[in-house]
Protein backbone atom coordinates (compact mmCIF):
# COMPACT_ATOMS: atom_id res chain seq x y z
CA UNK A 1 0.00 0.00 0.00
CA UNK A 2 1.75 3.33 -0.90
CA UNK A 3 0.62 6.34 1.16
CA UNK A 4 1.19 9.99 1.88
CA UNK A 5 1.90 11.08 5.41
CA UNK A 6 1.82 14.34 6.28
CA UNK A 7 2.92 15.69 9.62
CA UNK A 8 4.82 17.82 11.67
CA UNK A 9 8.82 16.71 11.38
CA UNK A 10 11.65 13.89 10.89
CA UNK A 11 10.51 12.22 14.15
CA UNK A 12 6.81 11.90 12.37
CA UNK A 13 8.33 10.74 9.56
CA UNK A 14 10.24 7.94 11.01
CA UNK A 15 7.79 6.79 13.14
CA UNK A 16 4.16 6.71 11.37
CA UNK A 17 4.64 4.69 8.92
CA UNK A 18 5.33 1.46 11.36
CA UNK A 19 2.58 2.61 13.42
CA UNK A 20 0.71 2.45 10.45
CA UNK A 21 1.51 -0.88 9.19
CA UNK A 22 1.12 -2.41 12.88
CA UNK A 23 -2.67 -1.03 12.93
CA UNK A 24 -3.24 -2.08 9.15
CA UNK A 25 -1.08 -5.83 9.40
CA UNK A 26 0.03 -4.76 5.92
CA UNK A 27 3.57 -3.40 3.82
CA UNK A 28 3.30 0.27 3.56
CA UNK A 29 5.53 2.49 1.09
CA UNK A 30 5.74 6.25 2.71
CA UNK A 31 5.95 9.55 0.97
CA UNK A 32 6.13 11.79 3.83
CA UNK A 33 5.91 15.75 3.40
CA UNK A 34 5.44 18.13 6.81
CA UNK A 35 2.84 20.67 7.36
CA UNK A 36 4.81 23.18 7.13
CA UNK A 37 5.86 22.49 3.54
CA UNK A 38 2.69 22.20 1.83
CA UNK A 39 2.42 25.74 0.23
CA UNK A 40 -1.29 26.20 -0.56
CA UNK A 41 -1.47 30.16 -0.95
CA UNK A 42 -3.20 30.48 2.43
CA UNK A 43 -3.07 29.12 6.21
CA UNK A 44 -4.62 26.62 7.83
CA UNK A 45 -4.92 22.92 8.37
CA UNK A 46 -8.26 22.00 5.85
CA UNK A 47 -6.92 23.78 3.02
CA UNK A 48 -3.59 22.18 3.59
CA UNK A 49 -5.24 18.95 3.34
CA UNK A 50 -6.96 19.35 0.82
CA UNK A 51 -3.75 20.49 -0.84
CA UNK A 52 -2.40 17.02 -0.20
CA UNK A 53 -5.29 14.49 -0.63
CA UNK A 54 -4.80 15.89 -4.70
CA UNK A 55 -1.24 15.55 -4.59
CA UNK A 56 -2.21 11.80 -3.26
CA UNK A 57 -4.77 11.26 -6.14
CA UNK A 58 -2.03 12.72 -8.88
CA UNK A 59 0.79 10.54 -7.21
CA UNK A 60 -1.67 7.33 -8.11
CA UNK A 61 -1.03 6.56 -3.93
CA UNK A 62 -3.72 4.51 -2.26
CA UNK A 63 -4.38 6.81 0.56
CA UNK A 64 -3.33 9.76 2.77
CA UNK A 65 -2.31 9.95 6.53
CA UNK A 66 -2.54 13.51 8.40
CA UNK A 67 -1.80 13.18 11.63
CA UNK A 68 -1.32 16.71 14.06
CA UNK A 69 -0.09 17.58 17.53
CA UNK A 70 -2.49 18.63 19.98
CA UNK A 71 -0.09 19.82 22.23
CA UNK A 72 -1.70 24.05 21.60
CA UNK A 73 -4.67 22.96 20.14
CA UNK A 74 -6.83 22.65 23.31
CA UNK A 75 -10.56 23.11 21.54
CA UNK A 76 -9.36 20.63 18.80
CA UNK A 77 -9.83 22.78 15.96
CA UNK A 78 -7.28 20.98 14.19
CA UNK A 79 -9.43 18.00 13.86
CA UNK A 80 -12.19 19.48 13.76
CA UNK A 81 -10.29 21.27 10.41
CA UNK A 82 -9.01 17.95 9.26
CA UNK A 83 -12.44 15.99 9.68
CA UNK A 84 -14.64 19.24 7.58
CA UNK A 85 -12.05 18.59 5.14
CA UNK A 86 -11.86 14.90 4.72
CA UNK A 87 -15.81 15.37 4.40
CA UNK A 88 -15.88 18.07 1.73
CA UNK A 89 -13.54 16.37 -0.24
CA UNK A 90 -15.70 12.96 -0.23
CA UNK A 91 -19.13 15.36 -0.74
CA UNK A 92 -17.24 16.65 -4.04
CA UNK A 93 -16.55 13.59 -5.40
CA UNK A 94 -12.63 14.14 -4.90
CA UNK A 95 -12.70 10.67 -3.13
CA UNK A 96 -9.28 9.67 -1.15
CA UNK A 97 -8.82 7.51 1.71
CA UNK A 98 -7.76 9.52 4.15
CA UNK A 99 -6.55 9.03 8.00
CA UNK A 100 -6.79 11.68 10.78
CA UNK A 101 -4.99 11.51 13.90
CA UNK A 102 -4.12 14.08 16.94
CA UNK A 103 -1.57 12.96 18.93
CA UNK A 104 -1.53 14.29 22.50
CA UNK A 105 0.32 15.88 23.15
CA UNK A 106 2.58 14.12 19.89
CA UNK A 107 3.52 11.29 18.16
CA UNK A 108 6.21 10.45 20.92
CA UNK A 109 3.54 9.28 23.46
CA UNK A 110 1.78 7.06 21.08
CA UNK A 111 5.54 5.28 20.82
CA UNK A 112 6.35 5.75 24.91
CA UNK A 113 2.90 4.37 25.63
CA UNK A 114 3.86 0.69 24.63
CA UNK A 115 6.63 -0.31 27.19
CA UNK A 116 7.27 -3.74 25.76
CA UNK A 117 7.91 -1.67 22.17
CA UNK A 118 10.20 1.06 23.66
CA UNK A 119 12.19 -2.00 25.43
CA UNK A 120 12.56 -4.39 22.64
CA UNK A 121 12.47 -1.61 20.03
CA UNK A 122 15.39 -0.01 21.89
CA UNK A 123 17.22 -3.61 22.82
CA UNK A 124 16.98 -2.07 26.83
CA UNK A 125 17.18 -4.30 29.66
CA UNK A 126 13.92 -5.50 31.35
CA UNK A 127 14.64 -3.68 34.31
CA UNK A 128 15.18 -0.12 32.52
CA UNK A 129 11.84 2.11 34.02
CA UNK A 130 9.88 3.13 30.97
CA UNK A 131 8.08 6.38 32.09
CA UNK A 132 4.28 6.57 31.54
CA UNK A 133 2.58 7.85 28.25
CA UNK A 134 -0.46 8.61 30.38
CA UNK A 135 1.80 10.94 33.29
CA UNK A 136 4.64 12.46 31.24
CA UNK A 137 4.62 15.83 30.68
CA UNK A 138 7.30 15.77 27.84
CA UNK A 139 7.01 12.40 25.83
CA UNK A 140 9.38 13.72 23.54
CA UNK A 141 12.22 14.32 26.41
CA UNK A 142 11.70 10.96 27.99
CA UNK A 143 11.55 9.06 24.69
CA UNK A 144 14.98 10.85 23.68
CA UNK A 145 16.40 10.19 27.31
CA UNK A 146 15.61 6.38 26.64
CA UNK A 147 17.18 6.70 23.66
CA UNK A 148 20.31 7.84 24.60
CA UNK A 149 20.23 4.65 27.13
CA UNK A 150 20.20 2.73 23.92
CA UNK A 151 22.94 1.57 21.20
CA UNK A 152 21.37 3.93 18.61
CA UNK A 153 22.83 6.25 16.92
CA UNK A 154 20.42 8.35 15.53
CA UNK A 155 17.12 9.02 16.54
CA UNK A 156 15.12 8.27 13.84
CA UNK A 157 16.53 4.95 13.56
CA UNK A 158 15.76 4.50 17.24
CA UNK A 159 12.21 5.57 16.64
CA UNK A 160 11.59 3.14 13.41
CA UNK A 161 12.70 0.40 15.51
CA UNK A 162 10.15 1.24 18.16
CA UNK A 163 6.81 1.94 15.77
CA UNK A 164 7.81 -1.01 14.27
CA UNK A 165 6.68 -2.77 17.99
CA UNK A 166 3.81 -1.00 19.17
CA UNK A 167 0.90 -2.79 19.36
CA UNK A 168 -2.41 -1.04 20.24
CA UNK A 169 -3.67 -3.69 22.37
CA UNK A 170 -0.48 -2.92 24.71
CA UNK A 171 -1.17 0.69 24.91
CA UNK A 172 -2.10 1.45 28.45
CA UNK A 173 -3.50 5.06 27.50
CA UNK A 174 -4.38 4.93 24.08
CA UNK A 175 -7.19 6.72 24.67
CA UNK A 176 -5.57 9.69 26.56
CA UNK A 177 -3.29 9.92 23.92
CA UNK A 178 -5.37 9.91 20.65
CA UNK A 179 -4.06 6.48 19.34
CA UNK A 180 -7.15 4.82 19.80
CA UNK A 181 -8.34 7.00 17.41
CA UNK A 182 -6.17 7.25 14.88
CA UNK A 183 -5.94 3.68 14.54
CA UNK A 184 -9.61 3.38 14.55
CA UNK A 185 -9.53 6.04 11.26
CA UNK A 186 -6.96 4.16 9.87
CA UNK A 187 -8.45 0.54 9.68
CA UNK A 188 -12.39 2.39 8.80
CA UNK A 189 -10.48 4.47 6.28
CA UNK A 190 -7.87 2.23 5.01
CA UNK A 191 -8.64 -1.17 5.25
Amino acid sequence: MKLLFVADGPRDAASLPGLVRSILEREIQAEFTQWAHLRTGGRGYERKLKFAAAQTRSRGLNGLIAVVDQDRDRRNERRKSLTNARQELADSGKFVAIAVGVAIPHVDAWLLDDVAAVRTGLHLPVETVIPSAGKAKYPKDDLDQLIQQSDFKEVSKALESISAQVQEGRCQNADKTGFRDFATDCRRELK
